[in-house]
Order: C-alpha cells, then structure tokens, then sequence
C-alpha cells in the first residue's frame, strides 16, 4: 500500500500510477493523475508545489537536491532543475574492448522549468556564491598591474614588410 502524494489517499499496487518527478518516482492516483494530466502549465506548477510539500513525497532529499540547484537558466534566469546525474558523454555503449579505449565526461543535464534550454555542467560542479565572485573581481582589480601608455618618442619594435611607417603630416 501507498498513498497518494497530491490528495494522501491509500492506492492499492495495481492502481499505482508512477509520476516521473525530479528524479523520483511519485505515486498517484487515478484522479490525481487526470489532474495533472489535464492541467494548464500554471495549474501544474501549483500541483507541483503541492507535491513538494506533500507528507507523501518519496526521496524527498533527493527531489530537493533537484529542484533547488542554485543554477540559473541564461536565457530566461528561472532557477534549472537536474534531470540527468553523472550522464557520460563519449561512450558508444558498444562495450567491451571499444567502451575502455574510448574517452568519457561525466556530466549533470539540467533543464529550465520556463524555456526548455538544456544546460551541460561537469559533475559535481559548484558554481560560486556571489559574494565570492564580487570578492574575487574586486582581488583581480586591486592586483591588476597598471599599464603605462607608450611614449611618442618610443620605436615600434616589429612592423611587417608591407606595414608602411606611420608619420606625422608634417615630417612626409
């Protein structure tokens, strides 16, 4: 026996419904599942918090973890959502002999709730807070060496043969 994580109604095994949600499986009722199924994208999110703050959520640390990445979409700044963990890029899944001589990445693939723009980030991957990044740019200016302008009266010290010598109008 399960219960429903939208309305917490007892679902026997065989009227199970299983919702892909955030890298769990969500059991839903019969009901429920029409719900989402039939849910404008503004409705669903309201359901989708509702099931974030459901007694029933299964793996709860885990959708968590999903949900609030600290990651911001480039293109709309909605907060991205992972949906694949540790996804290897450059196996052909061939095995064997092919699998251990070929090179792989290990990636997270996040997704934007609001766009649909996919973004790649290696494993484990942190993105700085901004107050380390603020802290960071400001020791990047203070260290930055002051340039000297270059003199009028100093030589270039290479020029290519078809670079003609760039004088004043009064010294031709």
């Amino acid at each position: 026996m399960a219960y429903c994580v939208l309305c917490g109604k007892k679902v026997g095994l065989l009227d199970q419904i299983d919702l892909d949600f955030h890298g769990s499986k969500q059991v839903l009722c019969s009901a429920c599942d029409v719900r989402m199924n039939k849910a404008s994208p503004g409705e669903r999110q309201d359901l989708e918090q509702q099931i974030l703050a459901s007694p029933y959520l299964q793996k709860a640390d885990t959708v968590q973890a999903n949900v609030n990445t600290g990651k911001v979409c480039p293109a709309c700044g909605a907060i991205l959502e992972r949906k694949l963990e540790h996804f290897s890029i450059g196996a052909d899944g061939g095995g064997g002999l092919m699998t251990l001589l070929a090179d792989q990445y290990e990636v997270d693939l996040y997704a934007c709730p609001q766009c649909g723009k996919v973004e790649l980030y290696t494993t484990g991957f942190v993105p700085p807070s901004s107050t380390q990044t603020s802290k960071l740019k400001e020791q990047a200016s203070q260290a930055a060496p002051e340039t000297i302008p270059a003199q009028s009266d100093e030589k270039r010290s290479f020029r290519f043969p078809w670079q003609k010598e760039e004088k004043a109008p009064w010294e031709k």
